[in-house]
Parts: C-alpha cells; structure tokens; sequence
C-alpha cells in the first residue's frame, strides 16, 4: 500500500467518520438538488442502513428507498413478492454509480415496477427511454470536495458552504446575455472518457475558454466556476456516466451547458440546455443561434430544487410559476429559493 493510498485509508476510517453526521446535517440545509441529497432523502438505504429489514421491505416503513446502481440485482432478489394487501406508492432511487441503467438492469428493473404496482422508480444515468422508469438527475456533486480530493486540502467545504459559495457568485457575476458568446472547456485535459475526444474534435476553438491546468491534476472548484461565469455555455459531454454533475452545476451558475442527446434527455425538459444529435453539428452560427434563441425564452427551473423533486416522488401535482424565468433572472430565482427554505427551516 503506497502513502497515499495509507493516507487515504486513515482518513475515511477516522476523520470521514467523524464528519458524516455534520455533512448530513448540511446536506439537509441545501436547496439545489445533488446526487447524495437524493440518498439522504429516503428512509433507507440498501448498502448503509445495516439494519435494514427485507422481509418487512414492502411495509410503509420504507416508503422511499434508495439503492445503488450496482446492487440492484441483490436487492431485487431480497425484497421478495409485495403482499397483496400492500397497495401504498413505494418509491425508489437508483443511483450513486456511474453504471447506465440499460440493458438487463433496466428490463429486470421495468419488470419490478409492473409487478409490484403502485412502485415508482427514478434512475440516475437511465440510458434508454422506458415507459416504467423515470429520470433522476446526478444534481451537483457536493461531496467531492470533502471526501475524496487532496488529503490535507485548505479548502474543504461542507455541502451548505458550497451552496453559499455559489450563491455569492452569482451576485457578482454578469448576466447570461451579457457575457462573451465563450465556451467554457474544463476537461480537455482528460479526453479518454465518455465521448469528450469527439467534442474536443469539433468545439469552435476561437471561442473556448480552456482550463489552464498548471501542471496539476486539479484546479480549484472555485476556479472552475469562475471560469463557467465568464462564458454563456459550458461544454458537458458525457464522462465516465452519461449524466455529468458539471451540467447541473452549469445550469446553477446561469450558464446552459451543452450536451448530446440521450437516454437523460427528458432529464432536461424545459431547462436551458443545448443537446445536439451529434458534436459535429456545434458550430459558431450554431452557437449564435442559440443565444438568441435562449435569450428570449422562458425556462422551468423547477427541477433544480430538492423541494421539487419531494413534491414529485410523492405525486403531488405542481406548477409553480414562481420557477419560470428567463436564463437571467436565475440567480433571483435561485436566491428566492434559497431564502425561502431558509426561513422554513428557521
């Protein structure tokens, strides 16, 4: 074992340990949505809830559960037949894993949901449409910073922190129609996931704004962000997993990223994302038309919140006008939100 990985080791057997409860404390206090937000929000989870009952599964003790991607298969083979007389709405989450619902995952997957009516299933990276699952989106990735970077970092943040940091950003910035018609590229320097080698071919270079790296593995999160705020667009192809925590992060910082066309596009209806059918077609006049065509529509930025999403899983119809913006008006929204659970939470 190298000094790193002994390192590392120490670190998630203690310290990580130590600071679960006060990241699940601040996790709770966030307003945009993110992939440990989802996890935390259900009443129990496969792989951490070690006193989870199975055969009691199908109780309404459950009544939202998540599961990783990867244990899907177990976890259908514990739960067994739902009883007849248990007719309340499961819901399930699927994520935490890079791994595409797709293939023999998705059909064992439809199969439980038709079996075992009333259960609805939300996927993160669902590969292909499904008439019996739903789209669950990867949101922001507010655990990276904490856990799994630079062992001895300074600039470690809890998930609340980040939020705040974001929403100082955004106070500051310029408006999405008065920023430079810029790309911004902050992965060029690892082109072997996903289908980025392919972006990288056809992005119009004149307007990039690439990441410098310095020679380092990694660039600030604070910096990344920066950079995002300076460009109208944020390139997002798909890395190791279709969905990507940098197009939700785009989104949160007023910018539309860009993407191709997949099993995750119904993930971003009524949002501002560019999808293309394929990079080739990212042009400049592309790219202009876009804006244009951005800067005078209306956007639903409802999908965004966790308060949303809760409504969502427990069939609670909504159409909150309050959500409705254009691409510069969203740092009100968001702040709106923001100040809005805080109050709730006061």
């Amino acid at each position: 074992m190298s000094l790193k990985q002994l390192r590392r080791k120490i670190y998630r057997e203690t310290i990580t340990k130590k600071l679960s409860s006060e990241f699940l404390f601040s996790l709770n206090r966030c307003v945009l949505i993110s992939s440990h937000g989802f996890a935390a929000f259900a009443h129990g989870h496969h792989r951490f809830d070690q006193d989870v009952d199975f055969s009691h599964f199908w109780d309404k003790t459950y009544s939202c559960f998540y599961v990783r991607t990867d244990d899907v298969e177990e976890f259908v083979a514990k739960i067994g037949q739902r009883p007849l007389n248990q007719k309340h709405v499961v819901t399930l989450l699927v994520g935490d894993s890079d791994t595409p619902v797709s293939g023999k995952k998705r059909e064992l997957l439809e199969r439980l949901a038709q079996e075992h009516e009333p259960l609805q299933i939300f996927c993160q990276n669902l590969a292909d449409n499904s008439v019996s699952l739903k789209n669950l989106p990867i949101g922001l990735d507010y655990h990276s910073n904490l856990y799994f970077y630079d062992f001895f970092q300074s600039n470690r943040k809890m998930p609340l922190h980040q939020e705040l940091a974001l929403v100082d950003l955004l106070k500051s910035a310029q408006n999405w129609s008065s920023r430079p018609l810029r790309v911004s590229v902050d992965w060029a320097g690892s082109t072997h996931r996903g289908d980025r080698s392919e972006a990288l071919e056809h992005l119009p270079s004149q307007l990039c704004q690439f990441t410098d790296f310095g020679g380092k593995k990694r660039v600030a999160q604070m910096d990344i962000w920066k950079q995002h705020l300076s460009c109208q667009f944020v390139a997002s192809p798909f890395g190791v997993g279709l969905d990507c925590h940098r197009t939700w992060e785009a989104i949160a910082l007023g910018c539309v990223p860009i993407t191709c066309r997949s099993g995750l596009s119904p993930s971003f209806a009524g949002l501002p994302v560019l999808e293309l059918e394929s990079w080739s077609e990212l042009t400049e006049e592309k790219l202009q038309q876009a804006a244009k065509e951005i800067s005078g529509e209306k956007f639903d930025f409802g999908p965004m919140f966790m308060s949303h999403w809760k409504k969502h899983f427990a069939q609670d119809v909504q159409n909150h006008d309050r959500h409705l913006a254009s691409v510069d008006d969203w740092p009100r929204i968001f702040r709106a939100e923001f100040d809005r659970i805080r109050w709730d939470c006061a």
